[in-house]
Parts: C-alpha cells; structure tokens; sequence
C-alpha cells in the first residue's frame, strides 16, 4: 500500500494499473494473517475481496500488465495444477466465502474462524 491508501483502495488500482480492468470492489471474503515464517517477509495481513465475475465482455478488455511474469484465466479445479498449495487453499477459502455470503478469517489459507 501506498500512503495513506486503504487496503481495498490498492486493491482497485493494482487491478486497474496490471490488469485495466475497473472494478467497484464488494464482499470482504478473507482475512489472512500470514505469519512471518511462511517466506522472507515480516508478519502481515492480506484482505481478499470480490472484484466481482468476469464475463465475455470484460475479457475482451483486460490489458495484462507487463510487470507480472505470466497470466493465465483459469478455472477453480485448473488452479491447483498451476499454482502453489497455499495460493490454491486460499482460494478455495474465497470460494467458501462468497458461498457463504461470509467473511472467512484464516491463518496459511485454514479457516480459523
């Protein structure tokens, strides 16, 4: 985050400036506590939110930003061939939150709560 930006603030420019893809962000879905043992980084929080579905017409107009390595649309069940544990469990816990119409807080991608 920058300054004085709040964390859904970042949430909506990352997804303008790396995807072009303008979006009011809705449903908190995961709050994460990611402790400092999971890689080289101090302890933080990660908030997931819903950006909401893409449909046909919204693919037509996302712009990948040459700043990530590689993107790839995919499904929930194509995730896990494509990504590391921990990122596939975390999204699975988004899929229970919008599921739920809940906010799930978790520690490594585990609900606790």
């Amino acid at each position: 985050m920058k300054g004085d930006k709040t964390p859904w603030m970042t949430a909506m420019r990352e997804l303008d400036e790396d995807l072009g893809f303008v979006r009011t962000l809705s449903q908190l879905l995961v709050i994460e506590r990611i402790p400092p043992d999971s890689d080289s980084l101090p302890e933080r929080v990660a908030f997931v939110v819903d950006g909401s579905r893409i449909d046909d017409k919204d693919l037509d107009g996302l712009v990948f930003s040459p700043e990530l390595a590689s993107d790839q649309l995919c499904t929930a069940h194509d995730v896990r061939d494509r990504a590391t544990p921990l990122l596939t469990n975390r999204l699975a816990t988004c899929l229970v939150a919008v599921r739920s119409d809940a906010t799930v807080v978790c520690q490594r991608a585990k609900r606790v709560v």
